[in-house]
């Protein structure tokens, strides 16, 4: 699943075109479906996540989420919370309710571009260490450091860490879960300038900067097109799990 950081990055973007968002609200919704409670090891989260990020079997680890199909059913997630709303009309609840939908199909492009490559590279080493995720995960929120460290006027200083969650906008997830994660989140990328400078200076070796950028770039402008197709009545639901089935070869 992408990063919180990723997460943001694409929020900002999308904060830009001709939604009437809440900005804050908008923002907690982009991390709302990761504010599960965990346990000690973060690998298993309740709610599981066929019931936060709606996957179409049960998954408590996105080492299982398939690498052939999209598995987030970010059209069902659509259906149930967000008919009825049109550009103008979200608030605060649907400012919430639209960036949890946009994290799904975020989570469902990461795992396109991003994570099935990976497995594909590294697949003896998923397979055999179980802690290699880890690894590769530390280059994805080192970035994500070095970019929120370096962009004060980004999402996360302008908005995200002034954010409360102080009415309760959907039934799926416990509100400690939501308001502890937002604290989590808040002090994970306030980092000193030592580990700036270190992380700065390392080698990344699972991913690079031009990844991450060319990631954030290619989504908002696929989010941004199915956004519009909907909001404008153009889009036809029946017979899919993602927005995004039919736009993507997984051969």
């Amino acid at each position: 699943m992408a990063t919180w950081g990723a997460h943001f990055r694409i929020a900002e973007n999308l904060l830009k075109t001709n939604f009437n968002l809440n900005r804050k609200s908008f923002a907690i919704g982009n991390i709302g479906p990761d504010c599960g409670l965990p346990n000690k090891n973060w690998s298993v989260f309740t709610p599981p996540k066929d019931v936060s990020h709606f996957a179409i079997s049960k998954t408590s680890n996105f080492l299982e989420v398939k690498s052939d199909s999209f598995i987030l059913n970010d059209i069902k997630f659509f259906l149930k919370y967000l008919v009825g709303y049109n550009k103008d009309s979200f608030q605060s609840k649907g400012s919430f309710l639209l960036g949890y939908f946009i994290h799904l199909i975020t989570d469902n492009l990461w795992n396109y571009h991003i994570m099935r490559p990976l497995k594909e590279i590294y697949s003896p080493k998923f397979e055999n260490n179980q802690v290699f995720i880890w690894e590769v995960k530390k280059d994805w929120y080192d970035l994500d450091k070095i970019y929120i460290t370096e962009k004060k006027d980004s999402l996360f200083w302008t908005d995200f860490l002034y954010a409360e969650y102080k009415e309760d906008f959907i039934d799926l997830l416990p509100r400690e879960g939501i308001l502890r994660q937002l604290e989590f989140i808040k002090q994970f990328y306030q980092i000193s300038n030592e580990e700036y400078l270190k992380i700065s200076a390392k080698e990344f070796k699972y991913m690079k900067k031009e990844k991450m950028d060319s990631f954030i770039q290619d989504s908002c402008s696929v989010i941004l097109d199915v956004l519009t197709k909907i909001f404008e009545g153009n889009y036809q639901f029946n017979g899919k799990i993602s927005v995004l089935d039919g736009l993507f070869d997984w051969k």
